[in-house]
């Protein structure tokens, strides 16, 4: 893992985000804001999500998972993720989330 962790923010907004090294030099990363009345769920572009793969949940459940399933993009398609954000863009976006939230 090649970050993680907690912070708080000004009017009482927490950010946790994780940063995966996808083996293959790619990072990848996931960001959770809490504002108490919910979370905002951002991924990065073609983000795979998920406690374990899909050969494992397949051989669980003895099943065929949907096509692109644990990708951000399935997961955002079926309401699990609020935002997919390129990471260039993600200090920027950010940036509006967190001036609407701390505004209310």
């Amino acid at each position: 893992m090649a970050g993680e962790g907690p912070q708080l923010v000004a009017g009482g907004v927490g950010i946790d985000g994780t940063a995966e090294d996808a083996g293959d030099g790619v990072n990848l990363y996931f960001v959770d804001i809490d504002a108490s009345l919910g979370d905002v769920i951002i991924a990065e572009p073609k983000a795979l999500i998920g406690f374990t793969g899909p050969r494992v949940i397949k051989e669980t459940i003895k099943q065929e998972l949907p096509e692109g399933f644990q990708t951000s993009e399935f997961l955002f398609q079926h309401g699990q993720l609020d935002l997919i954000c390129t990471r260039q863009d993600l200090k920027a976006e950010l940036g509006r989330i967190l001036r609407y939230l701390m505004a209310r």
